[in-house]
């Protein structure tokens, strides 16, 4: 069984974080980084990090010197009524800190850190190079992002990203991404890769950023069934890196990389208003919806054939984070894979 603890931005300092109370010596966590700072060196179990609260947690938060494993893991989630509804909600957990600087939210580095239905956003003046998310874990076989939002609601005119990818292996899934777009020379990511390593982009949903997804020096990238949408200078997908595996992927330009490309495609999404956006498909769509493949079977895409809201994929998936349905939501409350529930380890990949 997993190690549970959780955060409550209701709650104050100082409580051991074994109940969701917010009163009591064994209240909430008042962020998510005095969470980790109580993980021990050595994990021998699961920490299942269950988040919630209608306060920004507003504290960056560094994953670092816990010795984890594929059997030893950090989940960090929140609840199915805790979570966002797949556009950004003020009311809902959230990461939201005020940059001053070579700033990130959340910095990883160590393996085995897999992160659930958060918001991750960036506040306040950019004044050099800002990150919602710095994967930084050298060596790392798997860490994982999924249904997730990253956003930036900062000003000025420096270079923010939405994730940069300097080491290690990173999956996304699910997740939306949008605003990256302050930098007026192209250095405006909403992914970007440094140095090494792979990734995983599945099913994601990129817009209005200076670059939308850039994959260059030694990551390898299998880019599938991800939307890019009005880019900058920058442009939707850049970067030689993508794999020949590739697939069904589409770019408001002409740079969908692999098969099955959809190329020079505007999709028609719910608000594209800056600071009420909403990146679920409208009805009318003809460019996301029905264009994707269903990779549910594929190695590297965990749990059951979910989008970002919890609702069903059927065929033939929609393209991005979002399938347009009207089935109900259904990310459980728990999802540590010793229990039946969408998030499943898998032994024949290693690092499921």
């Amino acid at each position: 069984m997993a190690i549970t603890r959780y955060v409550n931005t209701a709650s104050t300092a100082g409580g051991d974080g074994t109940t969701n109370s917010t009163t009591g010596s064994t209240r909430a966590f008042a962020s998510l980084a005095e969470a980790e700072a109580t993980l021990p060196a050595t994990l021998t179990d699961c920490y299942d990090i269950i988040c919630e609260g209608a306060t920004a947690d507003t504290n960056k938060v560094v994953f670092s010197g816990s010795t984890t494993s594929a059997s030893n893991y950090i989940q960090v989630r929140t609840t199915q009524a805790k979570r966002h509804a797949g556009k950004w909600d003020a009311g809902k957990y959230r990461l939201l800190g005020t940059i001053s600087g070579y700033y990130y939210m959340i910095e990883i580095d160590e393996d085995f850190v897999y992160l659930d239905g958060l918001q991750i956003g960036l506040n306040g003046t950019s004044a050099y190079q800002d990150f919602c998310v710095y994967m930084n874990a050298a060596g790392a076989t798997d860490c994982r992002l999924r249904s997730s939002i990253i956003a930036n609601f900062a000003t000025g005119t420096a270079q923010v990203q939405g994730i940069c990818h300097a080491q290690g292996n990173l999956k996304l899934q699910n997740v939306i991404g949008y605003g990256f777009n302050l930098a007026s020379d192209g250095m405006g990511y909403c992914y970007s890769t440094y140095s090494a390593g792979n990734v995983w982009i599945y099913n994601c949903t990129f817009y209005n950023n200076t670059t939308n997804v850039l994959c260059q020096y030694s990551v390898n990238a299998y880019v599938k069934n991800t939307v890019c949408q009005s880019p900058g200078a920058g442009g939707d997908f850049a970067g030689g890196n993508y794999d020949a595996s590739c697939t069904n992927n589409l770019s408001s330009d002409t740079s969908a990389p692999g098969s099955n490309a959809q190329k020079s495609k505007t999709v028609s999404f719910v608000s594209t208003t800056a600071g009420s956006e909403d990146l679920h498909l409208q009805l009318g769509d003809t460019s996301a919806k029905s264009n994707g493949t269903d990779i549910s079977s594929d190695t590297y895409w965990w749990g059951a054939a979910l989008d970002i809201d919890g609702e069903t994929r059927s065929n033939p998936w929609d393209v991005g984070a979002d399938q347009h349905t009207s089935a109900a939501s259904i990310y459980p409350d728990a999802w540590h894979p010793a229990i039946a529930q969408p998030f499943v380890q898998r032994s024949d990949v290693v690092g499921y």
